[in-house]
This record gives structure tokens, C-alpha cells and sequence, in this order.
């Protein structure tokens, strides 16, 4: 799923310090996993997302785990501004 945004907005937020990252989240609900309860936010990795973000702004994300790398505004299907996720 791409971005609902035009061009402007894409550059307005990449000068602004918005890049584009795939990231790892972890589990949002308790799972059953290889056998073991576990509670939410304790599986690392459980999947990937592709968020429009600044760096910074990352650690706030929902069942935040890691930064995987690098992609392309194309390939991003969120944007995240922050803990209150407001423009």
C-alpha cells in the first residue's frame, strides 16, 4: 500500500527530516509462540513495517523493535509524526 500523498507533501516532509525505514515491530497482543505464552511487545521482530519517519521519532512507534534499513517512500504504507502521530 503506498502513501496518500502528493509530491509537495512527500517533499515538504522529506525537508523536514522524514526518511523512509523498514522496521521491525513486536507482537501488539499476547501470543502463544513456539509453545510459550508471551504478552504483547515481548516477541522481537514479529513484522515488518515500512514507515515514513524521522529517526528520532521511531522509538514512539507501536511495538517498536528495530530498524532494519533503509527503502523508498514508494515502499511506505504509514507516516509517522511522533507519540501523538500529529502533522
Amino acid at each position: 500500500m503506498a502513501l496518500n500523498l502528493t509530491q509537495k507533501q512527500i517533499d515538504d516532509l522529506w525537508d523536514q527530516g522524514y526518511r523512509p525505514f523498514e522496521i521491525y515491530t513486536c507482537n501488539p497482543k499476547p501470543v502463544i509462540y513456539y509453545g510459550e505464552y508471551m504478552e504483547s511487545g515481548e516477541v522481537k521482530g514479529w513484522e515488518i513495517q515500512f514507515v515514513f519517519a524521522k529517526r528520532e521519532s521511531l522509538d514512539s512507534y507501536p511495538f517498536f523493535d528495530c530498524v532494519i534499513g533503509m527503502d523508498s517512500v514508494a515502499a511506505c504504507d504509514t507516516v509517522w509524526h511522533g507519540p501523538d502521530n500529529k502533522a
